[in-house]
């Protein structure tokens, strides 16, 4: 069964694709492989494949940011270990408890419709707009207050539930296995460009530089 429309976002098909399929020259095997030789693949039930070139379409996790790792916040846990329960930020650019990190194109920033260039470009405004009140008030850190982003992101799954992401009946990697869309942005660009043009400074918590 092919997938809903616009569910998923839409590849080019060359003629050329289409003519390899056709050709006697090209197969499909589902068997692991079990060597690479200088002009071959050898499959696990012994099969040879001759190849002129191996692409390695190895997939990818949206949200398993490599940095995540190593970046550790105020309890001690790791962006990695905190996204495991549900990828979340407020507007897409901070998360808290991990003050003064600042994402671009984190979860819910994603677009299937148009460039992600207009988000980031909205995101470093909002990080600008941070970067000021951080110098105005002479804080040293600045941590967006859980409430906030706990509200944030409930409004942003309510415009999401009407979207062909979830009522399409779409299985993609936009979601995760209980059908929550952490990735896309659910409505149009110019309104996250709206909400992202000032700093909400009142849904963050400010703390003072230490005094030596």
């Amino acid at each position: 069964m092919g997938a809903r429309p616009y569910s998923k976002p839409g590849l080019a098909k060359p003629s050329g694709a289409s003519s390899a399929r056709r050709s006697t020259r090209s197969g499909c095997s589902a068997a692991r492989v079990q060597a690479i030789r200088p002009h071959s693949v050898v499959a696990a039930d012994g099969s040879e494949h001759p190849v002129d070139v191996l692409v390695f379409g190895t997939g990818f996790h949206v949200m398993d940011i490599p940095v995540a790792h190593r970046l550790t916040g105020r309890t001690g846990e790791t962006l990695s270990e905190h996204w495991k329960r549900v990828p979340s930020a407020h507007r897409g650019t901070t998360v808290a408890g991990f003050p003064n990190l600042f994402l671009l194109l984190g979860p819910n920033t994603a677009l299937g419709h148009s460039s992600v260039v207009l988000m980031i470009e909205a995101q470093i405004a909002y990080v600008i707009g941070a970067l000021k009140v951080l110098d105005a008030q002479g804080a040293a850190s600045l941590d967006v207050r859980p409430a906030a982003q706990e509200a944030y992101n409930a409004r942003l799954q309510q415009q999401m539930q009407t979207t062909v992401w979830i009522q399409g009946g779409c299985k993609a990697w936009y979601t995760n296995d209980s059908g929550r869309n952490f990735a896309l942005w659910p409505t149009h660009v110019f309104r996250f460009e709206k909400q992202m043009s000032s700093f909400d400074e009142t849904s963050y918590e400010l703390r003072p530089a230490t005094s030596r």
